[in-house]
């Protein structure tokens, strides 16, 4: 028996250092497709595309209303997690927010009714809380 594999159309939100990080991540991946990035900065924007190609949008709104997008990771300051997370809930995609998920436990059950209600997955991103130098500074 054969499992048939869905590629999916991920967008970035936010091309700060975790979001151009994360983009040469998944631009290395088999199973995702990086389809673009939205950021307000418009020398950021630039360099996705010389770098990754894809669209760039100067809107959240914008990577959210494109059909072509079925994911999106969501990089942007921690006070914005809640309101895109809701808004690319909102408009049936799939989210990966990056850590912390949310600044309180409320915006985080607001983020968790989001997804909830839209049908869409909301994952948040990976800690890097095993590393050697986390660990270190633990100690």
């Amino acid at each position: 028996m054969t499992t048939q594999t869905r590629i999916l159309n991920v967008g970035i939100v936010g091309l700060g250092t975790a979001g151009s990080a994360v983009a040469i991540a998944i631009a290395s991946m088999d199973t995702v497709r990086l389809v673009g990035a939205a950021d307000t900065n418009a020398q950021a924007l630039h360099a996705f595309n010389q770098r990754h190609g894809g669209k760039t949008y100067t809107s959240v709104e914008a990577i959210c209303a494109d059909p072509e997008v079925d994911t999106l990771w969501i990089a942007t300051p921690n006070v914005y997690h809640l309101p895109h997370t809701v808004m690319a809930a909102d408009h049936g995609k799939h989210v990966v927010v990056e850590k912390p998920m949310a600044i309180t436990l409320e915006e985080a059950q607001q983020m968790i009714d989001a997804a909830d209600r839209n049908g869409v997955h909301l994952v948040c991103g990976g800690s890097k809380s095993a590393s050697v130098t986390v660990q270190k500074m633990r100690e």
